[in-house]
């Protein structure tokens, strides 16, 4: 493994994203019921540390970018400074390196370790179903019939059960959805490292 190659760490990023699926949404069902004649349906199986688990590294991936950008910036004879420049100038990517180091460190940071100066905490972590139409594959859907008789999918490529949950201040206040962050992110580091030319 060469710790070194920027393609790579990439696709490792990649991985942990898509580790945030579960394609086969017929073991993410779960119904519960809470009355007589009345149940709540959720989906997935993970637990609050195994949710974390899965964010966090998504997190760690993302922000662990940060050195290997710069030292690749410098072996190209560029200034290493405008990594922490593209950093700096976008509050997505402040709030990534803000949640990674507070997993490291604690928090809140102090002062002089804060990027985006919000206390950013993940909250709500849950996992959804996802469903995307596709022309390909024609009409979807699922049914459960009572107790769990049976499931039903029609075209099950379509759905997927995945992470869902909310970047908050240190107030309590939303700033973005987890998935966003982790979108934005991704998309600012790609048009960096293609823009430099890094890759």
């Amino acid at each position: 493994m060469d710790f070194n190659d920027v393609s790579f760490r990439l696709k490792r990023v990649y991985n942990s994203i898509d580790k945030q699926f579960e394609k086969d949404i017929r073991d993410q069902i779960n119904v519960k019921e809470v009355k007589p004649g009345a149940s709540m349906i959720t989906f997935g199986h993970y637990n609050k540390v195994e949710l974390s688990d899965r964010v966090l590294g998504i997190i760690s991936a993302i922000a662990g970018l940060k050195d290997h950008l710069k030292r690749r910036m410098r072996d190209k004879g560029k200034s290493p400074q405008v990594v922490e420049d593209m950093i700096n100038n976008s509050e997505t990517l402040c709030l990534v390196i803000d949640l990674w180091n507070q997993d490291k460190h604690g928090y809140p940071l102090k002062e002089n370790k804060k990027r985006s100066y919000k206390d950013p905490i993940i909250k709500n972590l849950r996992q959804v179903m996802h469903y995307k139409s596709s022309k390909s594959t024609g009409p979807s859907y699922f049914r459960i019939e009572p107790n769990l008789a049976r499931i039903t999918i029609k075209n099950p490529s379509n759905f997927a059960v995945f992470i869902e949950g909310d970047v908050v201040d240190g107030e309590g206040n939303r700033i973005m959805p987890i998935n966003k962050l982790i979108s934005d992110s991704i998309s600012l580091i790609e048009k960096f490292i293609k823009d430099n030319n890094l890759i």
